[in-house]
């Protein structure tokens, strides 16, 4: 199904279409679970697209039950989770393992612009379901699937989390201390990540299919979307021969612990006197970062002490010995400021600084409120709650939520009933007989 064209009308929106969003006439079809594919189709649900979720009759998607839970008890129409990748969605659960809920589920694919999946490799073709089974109730179909290793090779089949998704990536192997293991990133950062690349790549079919016509499959590993955050290692290893040492907060034992660290040209490394460090104040915890030398002097000045500026302890990087040595007298300093105290001072010495935001103060930190970055979505169980919203504004077709994450087979009766036909004796079998 190709879009209409999609030219300005004077009767004002786009061809005299009320209806806002970027991508108003998409429709798509959301199979993912947990993470990865529900956020790629929220991203669009955003920008939107009318997205439909189909869900597993009496359990619904996976997410439904994990938490967090108001007061710590679960229940499928109160996953905190849930509730975020999945708002302004429409939910229909059909049993796909079943003759009848293949059918329904192949009537939508013909009308639909996109279906996004996130199961293992083998799972859609062993439901009769494969891109290429597809394609023939709709050629135009544009089939986004995102699995940990891809469609093909030979971890393929493998079954995994994050961290071993994350470590077979390349990410863990230079994060955290040095002196240390290698570290996980916190949460589930490359399930996201995976779920955006995931919404690029599909709106990029969706240009080339409505200049040509044709749909495509794409094929998302999340390995390689971890592999891609590691494109200045890769580079600097092909250049160098070198690996990335970790460095973790503080940067000044990082050349240190590098072999033949004398023949890295000077240019490359960072000035005399860098300091990049995460330390606690009186109130949380502050980063400081001084790689050029006027910052180093500034921060001297900032904090009381200008003798340190020709300490030889802390003349060069290199003396990374000297760090903790440092870190003591920042920390006498910094424990009689508090956090917006120390961002404020060193912002006006043109020191980097920051304040690191936990979760609470992120949702107050004044730039995001000036940005209307959270907005507050109304949910059919939880009430009044503020999501994060979308990381750019578009002046035209701005991101918006209308609706909060539909309850389970909410929309079963708009869908299977009012857009497919089906009538409501048909449905009520199909209830009977856990079709839906």
């Amino acid at each position: 199904m190709k879009r209409r064209d999609c030219s300005i009308s004077d009767a004002g929106g786009i061809n005299g279409d009320t209806r806002s969003g970027a991508l108003f006439d998409l429709k798509v079809i959301d199979l993912g679970h947990f993470i990865a594919g529900p956020y790629c189709a929220s991203l669009l649900a955003g920008l939107g697209a009318e997205v439909i979720k189909i869900e597993k009759p009496g359990s619904g998607d996976g997410a439904r039950r994990l938490g967090p839970f108001p007061g710590d008890e679960p229940h499928l129409e109160k996953s905190g989770l849930f509730s975020y990748l999945n708002l302004g969605k429409k939910s229909v659960t059909l049993n796909l393992k079943s003759q009848n809920g293949g059918k329904a589920f192949r009537r939508l694919v013909e009308e639909a612009d996109v279906l996004i999946e996130n199961f293992r490799p083998d799972v859609m073709p062993s439901l009769g379901l494969a891109y290429e089974d597809l394609r023939k109730f709709n050629p135009s179909l544009i089939m986004t699937s995102i699995s940990n290793f891809g469609q093909s090779g030979p971890y393929r089949d493998y079954r995994g989390y994050e961290i071993e998704v994350g470590a077979l990536g390349g990410v863990q192997a230079d994060t955290g201390e040095i002196d240390r293991e290698p570290i996980k990133f916190g949460g589930q950062q490359l399930q996201f990540q995976a779920g955006l690349t995931a919404a690029f790549a599909t709106m990029s079919a969706i240009c080339y299919r409505d200049a040509s016509g044709i749909g495509q499959h794409i094929d998302m590993a999340i390995v390689e979307v971890a592999a891609t955050l590691k494109g200045y290692a890769t580079m600097n290893f092909q250049e160098t021969g070198r690996h990335r040492v970790r460095s973790g907060a503080r940067m000044w034992q990082r050349l240190q612990q590098v072999p033949n660290v004398d023949n890295i040209p000077p240019q490359t490394r960072l000035t005399p006197g860098a300091c990049i460090v995460i330390l606690p104040c009186k109130d949380g915890y502050v980063c400081l970062d001084t790689e050029l030398t006027s910052q180093w002097l500034s921060l001297c000045d900032m904090i009381g002490h200008p003798e340190l500026k020709g300490d030889p302890r802390f003349s060069s990087l290199m003396n990374g010995a000297y760090a903790d040595d440092l870190d003591a007298i920042l920390k006498d300093y910094l424990k009689t400021k508090t956090q917006r105290e120390v961002f404020e001072e060193a912002t006006a010495w043109r020191i980097p600084a920051a304040i690191v935001n936990d979760i609470a103060q992120l949702f107050h930190d004044p730039q995001h409120r000036a940005r209307g970055f959270f907005v507050q979505v109304e949910h059919p169980v939880l009430g009044k709650i503020d999501y994060p919203g979308h990381p750019f504004v578009m002046s035209e077709t701005p991101w918006k939520q209308v609706s909060g994450a539909p309850t389970l087979g909410a929309h079963n009766k708009e869908v299977l009933v009012d857009r497919l036909g089906y009538s409501t004796d048909e449905m009520d079998t199909m209830t009977k007989d856990g079709v839906i």
